[in-house]
């Protein structure tokens, strides 16, 4: 992944076990009228007291229904949530989507189940007379598997859906309507946004030319992160996901910024929460203030324009009255408190952002050692113009060796190797400062020496190799991609998969030694995940490789016994170490961190 090193675009703190419960509090929407209220829907407790008494206690309920509620912020808390409108809140599930640009409509889910979920509209105001919400002629259709609704502005819709018509999983679509009313067919965003997995929650810019969304896609953290995408040039540029801090090893959804770029607020189901789904305000930065200026001319529309067919007829079902708003809803009456200041539309400035992609893959050598064949000068060669663009980049190699010799020689030998290696890097003006060198000896080959009772051949020609993790900053628009060999799966040595699999994001070594030169005196050859690392002119020897502080604290307390190894417990990120200054900040997106930042204390 490419957001190790990246500069987050805010960082997200829980607003509080006043709002928050042990329920779930979702499809957080700041107030466009009122700079400190927010909206959200839950299904805490509050929420089951009008219910009808005959169907038990809250902690009966297997499935309680949720409710809309807003807080205020005064003095310098969150105020005690209250239901959103007596009128609106019912029996069934009300789920909030959205408000219409002026604050004065308020789109909401409702229905006894999702499949029973009806999209409906009804005036934002706390009193009211009317006493029937309008349902919403357009084809946004639960039952399709339509969610997560955002308005645009009184003609433009954007939702998620698993409709069949997608690219896998959830998509992100829109739904327009034209001059005469009539709405035109969804639309999906296509393969630049959407992909085989979920895309959710979207979120455009009042400028029409940013997009974010949340997606569980491979670059994630956790399982859903949110992920931003510029329009430029006609196209959506490849999504980014936006960084730690806003993200976490857990999911991240319903993110949206509010009033002038500054403050945005997002769900979350982190470990560090009330239980649930709880809701986070964040501070934002680094974000252009020319995608906070609304505008009417949406340049990507014009991308789709050849795909915009408008709707023969919308099917209504028996027996329900549909209603088209026009998203005007004359009969509003008492609006002095929902008018919204019109903002001044300013023509956005276009700033066009290249994204520069490099394609790299393993460095291999020669039963010769022969390290500087023309293929790996290629790849030096891209990595030199890489850090040329980029010279905060942080390169991660890792030296592999075959099983040669015992596991203290083999292991050495890859981190001399390695060494050898560096000085072609540095040859081309990359710092040795920008590498993190590991020498893993022969503990993660790729291919298996022999399957069944068969030699692999071309074991040796893919063991014999350096790996690279490669790690742009955040500024630099770059896109690193490192391939591996198709390699069939009879032959496919999982020890390298699992090796990456635990060392991605956080993962715990223990110190055994750090020393000048190559140990040797190893107690029991039989230790796991044996790895050196180049550390200036000393080397660090650790063992194991864990994903919890608990896993690792285990054979911290074995090896404790034996006082012949300097052990200490040493906490990675993507396999370069977290210096402990910076573990602090990090335990709020990583909670097993804070037994580890407590460990390091007590030293």
């Amino acid at each position: 992944r490419n957001y190790r090193f990246k500069e987050s675009f805010g960082y997200a703190d829980n607003m509080g076990g006043i709002v928050n419960t042990k329920s779930d509090e979702e499809r957080v929407i700041g107030s466009l009228n009122y700079p400190n209220r927010v909206y959200f829907s839950s299904n805490r407790k509050e929420a089951f007291l009008n219910r009808d008494s005959n169907i038990g206690s809250f902690d009966e309920l297997e499935d309680p229904t949720m409710d809309i509620f807003y807080t205020n912020y005064v003095g310098d808390k969150w105020s005690e949530p209250e239901g959103f409108n007596i009128f609106l809140n019912t029996s069934r599930n009300e789920k909030l989507q959205d408000f219409s640009n002026d604050g004065r409509v308020v789109f909401f889910l409702s229905g006894a189940k999702r499949d029973d979920d009806w999209l409906l509209v009804d005036t934002a105001k706390e009193v009211r007379n009317e006493i029937r919400p309008q349902k919403l002629d357009c084809p946004i259709i639960m039952s399709k598997g339509d969610q997560d609704v955002m308005v645009v502005n009184d003609t433009l819709l954007f939702f998620s859906s698993n409709r069949l018509s997608g690219y896998g999983g959830y998509d992100i679509y829109f739904v327009s309507r034209g001059e005469n009313g009539n709405w035109k067919r969804p639309i999906n965003l296509g393969p630049e946004i959407n992909g085989p997995y979920d895309e959710v929650s979207p979120f455009l810019s009042k400028n029409g030319e940013k997009l974010f969304f949340s997606s569980n896609r491979i670059e994630c953290f956790g399982g859903f992160d949110v992920f931003s995408s510029q329009f430029v040039k006609q196209q959506w540029t490849k999504p980014q996901n936006m960084a730690l801090g806003i993200n976490s090893s857990k999911d991240e959804k319903d993110f949206r910024i509010v009033g002038n770029g500054e403050i945005a607020y997002l769900t979350s189901n982190r470990l560090d929460g009330y239980g649930g789904w709880d809701i986070y305000k964040t501070n934002m930065i680094k974000l252009d203030p020319k995608f906070h200026r609304r505008s009417q001319n949406l340049a990507f529309l014009k991308k789709y324009e050849n795909q915009f067919f408008e709707l023969d007829e919308l099917i209504k079902p028996q027996g329900v009255e549909v209603v088209d708003t026009a998203f005007t809803n004359a009969e509003i009456q008492d609006t002095s408190m929902l008018v919204e200041e019109q903002e001044e539309i300013e023509e956005p400035l276009i700033v066009e952002e290249v994204i520069t992609k490099y394609v790299l893959g393993p460095l291999y050598y020669n039963e010769d050692e022969f390290l500087s064949s023309s293929q790996n000068l290629k790849i030096i060669e891209k990595l030199a113009a890489i850090y040329e663009k980029d010279e905060l980049v942080k390169i991660v190699l890792i030296s592999h060796s075959l099983a040669e010799d015992d596991m203290a020689f083999d292991l050495f030998l890859s981190a001399k190797r390695g060494e050898r290696m560096l000085k072609e890097f540095k040859k081309r003006g990359i710092p040795e400062e920008n590498i993190v060198l590991l020498g893993v000896g022969s503990n993660y080959p790729m291919v298996k020496s022999s399957s069944g009772n068969t030699r692999v051949d071309f074991a040796d020609q893919y063991n014999r190799r350096f790996d690279l993790f490669v790690y742009p900053s955040l500024e630099s628009n770059l896109d690193v991609t490192v391939s591996e060999p198709e390699i069939d799966n009879a032959s496919r040595d999982l020890k390298f998969k699992n090796f990456k699999k635990i060392s991605r994001g956080i993962s715990y070594r223990i110190k055994i030694s750090e020393t000048n030169k190559g140990m040797t005196n190893f107690q029991d050859d039989s230790f796991q995940d044996l790895t050196i690392e180049k550390r200036g002119k000393k080397y660090r020897y650790t063992i194991g490789l864990f994903d919890t502080f608990e896993d690792a604290l285990v054979l911290y307390e074995i090896l404790a016994f034996d006082s012949q190894y300097d052990l200490d417990i040493i906490a990675y990120y993507d396999n370069i170490e977290i210096p402990t200054a910076e573990v602090g900040p990090k335990v709020r997106t990583f909670p097993d961190l804070a037994d580890y930042l407590k460990f390091k204390k007590e030293e």
